[in-house]
């Protein structure tokens, strides 16, 4: 696994939050020392990890617009082991000066490089599209995590995806992976089978990850989350389930 992980898909509900929280959550639970980045405006990792208070104090709004340094947005959690930086208020701007200005695009890359070697891992929540700023948020990274639901649309979100990937690999970050391809809201081996062509699984089937999250398990993603599965049951279905695919992705 790479150390700087973006969780990406263009589309709302695909449990890009849910996996953002609770892959952080259970590298913490491991004793590695995660960062946490909420890059998307909604805020629903913020709201999970921190609650009413992911709105006090500053965010990568604020350390993007050089308010103030990026180590002061960084907020404990309710693990040792897991740090966050909230979204903030204003986030949803900071889109409009990443079209305007050349440098934007290399902001948010420059702010992570510089808290990196703090932590052994740092996981990025990106918001639902495939605009500038989520190729900034891809741009940061070192490698990148497709949640891929069971859904009508599943095809065409990779089909979107992929290409933006590969573009910004090609002119921005050559080191740039997929750390791989997580099935969600998949509740049974015939959602799997009905969700792309065979050419298409059979394209894909390196990347795709063993362990699938069913639709259930992702519930709490929406909207404002009770925190991480671990926290609530370490021996609940969900927990095992999101140490399963941590440990996965540990592997690769």
């Amino acid at each position: 696994m790479k150390k700087i992980l973006s969780i990406v898909n263009p589309r709302k509900g695909a449990g890009k939050t849910g996996l953002a929280v609770n892959i952080a959550a259970c590298l913490a639970v491991l004793d590695k020392k995660t960062l946490l980045v909420d890059a998307d405006p909604q805020g629903d990792a913020s709201a999970c990890l921190l609650g009413e208070e992911a709105v006090a104090g500053s965010g990568l709004d604020d350390c993007l617009t050089d308010q103030v340094a990026v180590s002061a947005t960084v907020r404990d959690t309710a693990l040792d082991f897991l740090k966050i930086i909230p979204a903030g208020k204003d986030l949803f701007r900071f889109e409009q000066e990443v079209v305007r200005s050349p440098d934007g695009t290399d902001q948010l890359r420059r702010k992570i490089n510089d808290l990196a070697g703090d932590f052994a891992y740092v996981i990025m929540d990106s918001p639902a599209s495939l605009g500038p700023w989520t190729a900034a948020v891809i741009a940061a990274s070192e490698a990148v995590l497709m949640p891929l639901p069971c859904r009508r649309d599943a095809q065409a979100s990779l089909e979107a995806l992929l290409p933006v990937v590969a573009e910004v690999k090609r002119q921005r970050r050559p080191e740039l992976t997929i750390a791989g391809i997580v099935l969600t809201l998949c509740d049974d081996a015939a959602e799997i089978r009905a969700l792309l062509p065979e050419d298409a699984m059979t394209a894909i089937s390196s990347l795709i990850l063993a362990t699938v999250v069913p639709r259930q398990i992702l519930a709490d993603a929406a909207g404002s989350c009770p925190g991480p599965a671990i926290l609530r049951d370490v021996m609940s279905t969900a927990s095992e389930r999101f140490l399963d695919l941590t440990a996965e992705l540990l592997a690769r």
